[in-house]
């Protein structure tokens, strides 16, 4: 199932329960440059699809759900995992 949004032009990708984003879309919600997302989603931190089309989707709503992220004292984001 794919959503368009009139005015991004973006893809948001719902599989398994999951909503995908794209990068741009990903760059936004999470606060953090492109290079970031791909380097979380290198390492796996952030996990992601890779469409027909070549483009890749990630899955930020099941990130934030396992991380939080906070600000720090030179305004960026430091992001950790979740204490239970």
């Amino acid at each position: 199932m794919s959503n368009t949004s009139d005015t991004t032009q973006s893809i948001s990708i719902s599989s398994k329960e999951a909503l995908y984003y794209t990068i741009d879309e990903a760059v936004k919600k999470l606060k953090v440059t492109k290079r970031t997302v791909y380097n979380w989603a290198k390492n796996g931190k952030l996990n992601c699809i890779i469409m027909p089309n070549g483009f890749k989707c990630y899955d930020v709503d099941g990130f934030l759900n396992k991380s939080f992220c906070v600000g720090s004292r030179a305004g960026k984001n430091t992001c950790g995992r979740k204490t239970n």
